[in-house]
C-alpha cells in the first residue's frame, strides 16, 4: 500500500493551440481526448489514456500532478494522513478527468500563493486503446518521438519542508540532496527505484521548473 508513481501532469497554458501544436508537432505526443478548456494527451510508451492535460488558462505554469496508488484503499489511508498534516483534501468524482476513477486533491507546502497547484492521487486509470506489444504501441515517429513521462521538478522557498512532509505524508523516499550552509537547496524523491518522480530546488518565488518526459 503506497504511493506508486507519477501519473499526470496538468499545464496551465494561456495560447492553449501553440501549446497543442509544440507538443504534438514537436514533441511528438497524440492527443487523446477534449473537454472543456483541457486537452488531454499521451507519449507513445505510457500506458495510461493520458499524462498530459493542457488547460486554457490567463497565465502558464502547474495546475495540478497526479500520482498513481497501487491499492484503491490507499485513497482514504493518505486522505486521513494529509488532513492529519494540517491540509484539507476534496474528492473528485470518477470521470472528473477522462478515464479517471475516483481521486484525491490537497495542497501541501509546496502549493504557495504565487503558485497556488495542488497534487493529486488516483488509483483506476483507463489506458490507451493501442496494440499490446512490446511496448503500448509502436514508436511514434513524430518530432523528437517523446515515450513516456518520467519526472517533475518544482521551484520552492521551503525545499526542506516540503521535502519532509512528501516522506512522512506519501512515503516519498530522498535520494539525493544538496546543502549549503547547512540549509537544503534542493531535494530529489521517487517512490520507485529511479532517482526520482519529483523534486524541489530552492527560489524566493515559488514557480515550476520543468515536466520531464522519457525519450
Amino acid at each position: 500500500m503506497a504511493v506508486a508513481t507519477l501519473g499526470h501532469v496538468e499545464l496551465l497554458c494561456p495560447d492553449i493551440e501553440e501549446s497543442l501544436e509544440h507538443f504534438t508537432r514537436v514533441l511528438g505526443f497524440e492527443e487523446s481526448h477534449r473537454e472543456g478548456d483541457t486537452i488531454y494527451l499521451r507519449a507513445w510508451g505510457d500506458w495510461d489514456l493520458f499524462t498530459l492535460a493542457l488547460t486554457e488558462a490567463d497565465t502558464n505554469g502547474l495546475g495540478h500532478a497526479s500520482f498513481k496508488v497501487e491499492e484503491e484503499e490507499d485513497l482514504e489511508m493518505y486522505r486521513e494522513r494529509i488532513e492529519e498534516s494540517g491540509y484539507e483534501t476534496r474528492w473528485l468524482e470518477p470521470g472528473a478527468e477522462p478515464g479517471q476513477g475516483r481521486a484525491l486533491r490537497f495542497e501541501y507546502p509546496g502549493s504557495h500563493p504565487e503558485h497556488p497547484h495542488e497534487f493529486e492521487l488516483v488509483y483506476d486509470m483507463e489506458q490507451a486503446e493501442v496494440p499490446q506489444e512490446n511496448q503500448p504501441q509502436r514508436y511514434n515517429d513524430v518530432g523528437v518521438g517523446t515515450r513516456r513521462i518520467d519526472h517533475i521538478n518544482i521551484m520552492v522557498p521551503n525545499v526542506e519542508e516540503c521535502q519532509e512532509w512528501i516522506s512522512e505524508v506519501l512515503d516519498f523516499n530522498l535520494r539525493e540532496e544538496v546543502v549549503i550552509d547547512d540549509e537544503q537547496k534542493g531535494a530529489w524523491l521517487s517512490v520507485t527505484p529511479i532517482v526520482h518522480e519529483v523534486a524541489f530546488t530552492h527560489k524566493e518565488t515559488a514557480q515550476l521548473n520543468h515536466v520531464a518526459w522519457y525519450l
